[in-house]
């Protein structure tokens, strides 16, 4: 088989440039691509959505700094799932509540 006059664009769905924090999550949310963020300051965590019409909505303010860190996910009801790659799942409500937390070592999952 063979390919001839193939042309493709790249086109970065967010612009973060000088935006200060880390990518957290790269979801669908509400039919739109959605990036969950996270800015460390003082010792504390603000987590923000960014839409890809370059919007940010606050999700959470003033959390515990070790909420910058893992990977995150928003459900539909605005509740929130954190995992990190060695530790555990946590379910937080839409304030940022821990529900509950699953140890993945103990629940016999290892991740790589």
């Amino acid at each position: 088989m063979e390919y001839r006059d193939i042309r493709s664009d790249i086109k970065d769905a967010f612009n973060m440039e000088g935006v200060m924090g880390t990518m957290r999550g790269l979801q669908f949310y509400q039919g739109e691509r959605a990036m969950i963020w996270a800015v460390r300051n003082n010792g504390l965590a603000d987590i923000y959505l960014y839409r890809e019409d370059g919007s940010r909505e606050t999700l959470l303010e003033r959390m515990p700094e070790d909420y910058s860190f893992g990977n995150w996910f928003m459900d539909a009801e605005g509740g929130f799932y954190r995992w990190s790659n060695s530790d555990s799942l946590v379910k937080m409500d839409a304030e940022g509540k821990e529900l509950y937390r699953v140890v993945l070592k103990d629940a016999g999952i290892n991740y790589i």
